[in-house]
């Protein structure tokens, strides 16, 4: 399991962690028997292989809208010039993360999947906290932190977040 404060693996059976200190508080269990989160006490992301399905859905839904978005510019007759082009491909980015995070705790990715997106406190996201996670995800090389053993990326430890399955 991980530690809601600072995410850094610590033991099952431990009440503090040793890495910051934070208080570890008992653990509740889904209807599956499978724990996903507490009050305020561990946090237990989703695995690796979900968080891969997400990616590969949500780039494809961006992917899609992107696609509809330049449809219906060039149906206008306007043509974008390359900086413009950048500015709305990075703009429909961070709007479909944005805005399905903030509005639903979960992108099309986590709804397939049954995961959402929490603030390591446990609390829904605000919309500032999803923006923050939708503008790190554009960090060079940000989808290598996701190589090791440990699911949590630098979009999730910069902005305080992290995925968790859904009940």
């Amino acid at each position: 399991m991980y530690c809601a404060e600072c995410s850094k693996k610590i033991d099952n059976d431990s009440n503090f962690c040793v890495y910051c200190g934070n208080e570890v508080k008992k653990n509740r269990k889904n209807d599956n028997d499978e724990i996903s989160h507490t009050d305020r006490g561990i946090i237990i992301p989703a695995s690796q292989g979900r968080r891969l399905l997400n990616l590969l859905i949500d780039l494809t839904a961006y992917t899609v809208l992107y696609i509809i978005i330049f449809i219906i510019i060039d149906s206008f007759g306007y043509a974008l010039t390359p900086n413009e082009q950048y500015a709305v491909t990075i703009l429909t980015f961070l709007g479909y993360y944005t805005l399905t995070e903030f509005a639903y705790s979960k992108s099309l990715g986590k709804l397939v999947t049954r995961t959402k997106v929490i603030h390591r406190s446990g609390d829904e996201l605000t919309f500032n906290q999803a923006f923050w996670r939708s503008v790190t995800r554009l960090i060079p090389f940000e989808i290598l932190s996701h190589g090791s053993n440990h699911p949590i990326g630098w979009h999730d430890k910069i902005s305080r977040t992290i995925v968790i399955k859904d009940k």
